[in-house]
């Protein structure tokens, strides 16, 4: 079975112990299903990322997890987050 996970909390380069329970029950389905992962980074932290990060998510295939980058304008118009990212990870 094709499973997609679209989460705002799963480890990334910068932060590997964030939404760690994500991680591992991706990690778990990924042995039975194939599963991919969308979880987007907002723009204001995308600055962080290093390039040559040694981290290597729970999956171990680059091309089953997707960090795309989430603009929304901040502190402002919060009701429009859901439309701004639904934009940022359409592709």
């Amino acid at each position: 079975m094709k499973l997609l996970l679209i989460t705002s909390t799963y480890p990334t380069p910068t932060a590997p112990h964030q939404g760690v329970f994500n991680g591992q029950m991706v990690a778990a389905l990924n042995r039975l299903h194939d599963v991919r992962v969308i979880a987007a980074i907002p723009w204001t932290s995308k600055s962080l990322w290093k390039k040559n990060s040694p981290y290597r998510d729970s999956m171990g295939d680059k091309k089953s997890v997707i960090h795309p980058t989430f603009y929304y304008p901040p502190s402002i118009l919060r009701w429009t987050y859901g439309f701004w990212y639904w934009q940022s990870i359409r592709k």
